[in-house]
């Protein structure tokens, strides 16, 4: 097993091309899905701490914009 974890990034560098034929930028990125703003909830995040202290029940809801399910906690 550790010959093969060993020699696994040998041979995944051998399938890649000549360093000549790469893209300026390399062939490597990472995409993002945008900033979050919390902003318009933080008096909800706030409260959510103190409540898991105080051992009081708590419900939170939670819908993703881009998705039409709410998820319950």
């Amino acid at each position: 097993m550790h010959r093969v974890m060993r020699d696994s990034p040998y041979q995944a560098a051998a399938l890649l091309p000549d360093t000549e034929s790469l893209p300026p930028g390399g062939i490597g990125g990472r995409l993002s899905k945008g900033h979050i703003d919390y902003a318009p909830f933080a008096a909800t995040l706030d409260c959510l701490p103190q409540a898991m202290q105080a051992r009081n029940i708590c419900t939170v809801s939670y819908r993703v914009a881009l998705h039409r399910q709410e998820k319950t906690w």
